[in-house]
């Protein structure tokens, strides 16, 4: 999962000692029961039988004294391997061989099968991909040192199309005026209307305009009234000494008419 060749698992035998590799290439198992602390090794196995060094699956494991991995070969019987129930790891071209760890030197080679402790491997996995049985050495070499392959992205998922935008109605033009007509002016909105008089608050009355009279106070009517009956009187008596003055005048020419008749 996540990279080209199979990242494996590391193999233990006879109560948890690990298969790991020396100097020389060949296979041996460690005396500590520490896999993690001692080696990294770890190991697949492919659907034709030949059991693969991850770090480096073009080196396969192959049947000689002691047991050692070398470029892996199609053909090749020493690197076929048949994988039992139990843990059980049988040469292909002689199932009565099975890989087994000697207990005295460390070194893992084949001995008749006997189905004791040093004989049960925990455990090869094996590849799902069977293109890995037809790679050569090379191609699963260069494959391995690829190493983990990137997350896949998961695809965006396609976005809704949109509705098309209907295209709007042209306005008609408008028609040209006669000559001559007078084009009404818009009526005027309610808002364009002048404001009416606002209504006169509860404030005073506005004063009477000023005309520069003052008003007459009760002494100069007095007054005024005293000054038209002087008037009157003066007016009076100078009809009455106009009227004594015409009569007398009557009377002298009555006289003078008299004596003269005499």
């Amino acid at each position: 999962d996540g990279q080209v060749t199979p990242a494996g698992s590391p193999v233990t035998v006879d109560g948890g000692h690990c298969l790991h590799l020396d100097e020389t290439n060949s296979l041996r198992v460690d005396s500590s029961e520490d896999c993690a602390a001692t080696h990294d090794e770890a190991w697949f196995a492919d659907g034709s039988g030949r059991i693969h060094l991850a770090a480096d699956a073009g080196m396969c494991l192959t049947y000689t004294s002691p047991t050692t991995v070398q470029p892996c070969s199609m053909n090749d019987p020493a690197q076929h391997w048949v994988l039992q129930e139990g843990g059980y790891v049988v040469r292909a071209n002689a199932t009565n061989s099975a890989l087994d760890a000697n207990r005295s030197t460390g070194y893992v080679t084949t001995y008749a099968l006997s189905g004791t402790n040093n004989q049960k491997w925990d455990s090869f996995e094996t590849a799902d991909n069977v293109l890995l049985n037809y790679l050569s050495s090379n191609a699963l070499t260069l494959l391995s040192a690829v190493g983990p392959l990137p997350e896949p992205v998961a695809p965006e998922e396609p976005k809704e199309p949109t509705e098309p935008v209907e295209p709007e109605e042209p306005t008609e033009p408008a028609e040209p005026t006669e000559p001559g007509e007078s084009v009404e002016p818009d009526k005027p909105t309610e808002s364009s209307e002048p404001a009416g008089p606002s209504e006169p608050t509860g404030s005073a009355a506005p004063a009477a305009p000023d005309t520069g009279a003052t008003a007459p106070t009760d002494d100069s009517t007095a007054v005024r009234a005293s000054d038209l009956a002087r008037t009157g009187v003066s007016a009076m008596a100078t009809a009455l000494i106009g009227a004594a003055a015409l009569i007398a005048g009557a009377v002298l020419l009555i006289v003078r008419h008299r004596r003269t008749g005499r």
